[in-house]
């Protein structure tokens, strides 16, 4: 038997484990794809832990749904490292790792429709800036945030990019523009928001700036995630069926 199982990153301690668990189930309950959620982070839900209990179910093929943005330590390194880990104690299980969200083309009118919905209610923007997790050990992460960039850049405003960790780290170049500019609109590249995003804008909040920010949501899963979803599912199943190489 197969099973879906989608992985987010969590958190050890507090609520948010819970949040994103309901907020992931809702957005998949109108499909008819059974999907099961476990966290890199966790008390109790851990990605070990779900794979095990699956096994014990009966379960042998697990396609494995990273709720990443890009791909980077966790896609490359965390989750094949606890999946390898189980497979040799575990020799009859199999697995297929689906690729991260950022590259469907979905998430580009998931950004846009952020972005216009945020420009709607503001007269003046003249800068764009995209701000990402990013890597400082990947370079995949910057080539797919330019592409996602490329992707919204509709709305005839400059628009840049820039990340948390890596050559882009916003701590070091943001200040530019928040200097050159009167308005600019700050658009977190992030699954929700969450603590990231938060200390994002405490820190922006703290540098010195002559111009007015504001910023869109973050993702915080629409409905439309459901089929980026859904798609990467369908993907992975081909996948499943010409490949042996877990």
């Amino acid at each position: 038997m197969k099973a879906n199982i989608i992985v987010i990153h969590g958190m050890h301690s507090g609520k948010q484990n819970e949040i994103l668990h309901n907020f992931v189930s809702k957005l998949m309950e109108r499909s008819k794809t059974m999907v099961h959620v476990a966290f890199l982070e966790s008390k109790s839900q851990t990605v070990e832990s779900v794979v095990v209990k699956l096994l014990q179910q009966g379960y042998s093929e697990f396609i494995i749904i990273p709720l990443l943005i890009f791909p980077a330590k966790h896609y490359y390194e965390d989750i094949p490292f606890i999946l390898n880990k189980l497979k040799s104690k575990y020799p009859t299980m199999h697995y297929v790792i689906s690729k991260t969200l950022g590259t469907h083309k979905q998430m580009s009118k998931i950004i846009q429709k952020n972005i216009l919905d945020t420009l709607k209610n503001i007269n003046h923007i003249e800068q764009i800036i995209l701000i990402a997790h990013g890597s400082s050990n990947y370079l995949e992460p910057d080539y797919e945030l330019k592409k996602l960039m490329q992707a919204c850049d509709v709305f005839d405003l400059p628009m840049q990019m820039l990340t948390v960790y890596g050559e882009y780290n916003y701590r070091q170049k943001i200040q530019r523009y928040l200097l050159e500019n009167t308005s600019v609109l700050i658009v977190p590249v992030f699954l929700y928001d969450g603590y990231i995003v938060n200390e994002i804008k405490a820190g922006i909040n703290q540098m010195y700036r002559t111009c007015e920010i504001n910023y869109t949501n973050a993702i915080n899963f629409p409905p439309e995630l459901h089929k980026i979803i859904a798609d990467r599912i369908r993907e992975t199943e081909v996948l499943c069926g010409v490949s042996s190489t877990t």
